[in-house]
């Protein structure tokens, strides 16, 4: 990557399909959080070098966890005065939810364009 002329090229980072979320940190700084389309987020140039630790922190569904910890800990929902039910009064089992996709889907990659006028 040549980033000797940083001031006309612009760098996005961009991941293919992201669940749920990705907090981006380029050289131990914090770039953004990547969530929704276009799945992609524009990096400070200045932070970048000839080589690069490029870190995404990905945050997992509440369901997937909520499914795991339900397996293994199945005692968590009795209480003293009420039991948890579905919306049909079944007893709530989250254990049997399906687990959803979770992570990065697909490549992770970095792009360089030319600054348009205005960006």
């Amino acid at each position: 990557m040549n980033l000797s002329d940083t001031g006309i090229y612009r760098y996005i980072l961009r991941i293919e399909d992201v669940r749920e979320s990705a907090r981006v940190i380029i050289n131990g700084i914090p770039q953004g959080t990547i969530w929704a389309f276009p799945n992609q987020i524009e990096l400070s140039p200045e932070i970048l070098k000839d080589e690069n630790r490029i870190e995404i922190v990905v945050q997992n569904l509440s369901s997937n966890y909520m499914r795991k910890y339900d397996e293994q800990n199945p005692g968590w929902k009795k209480f003293y005065d009420i039991n948890f039910v579905d919306i049909t009064y079944n007893p709530f089992n989250p254990s049997e939810w399906p687990l959803e996709p979770s992570g990065l889907i697909g490549e992770v990659y970095i792009t360089r364009e030319e600054k348009r006028n205005g960006q």
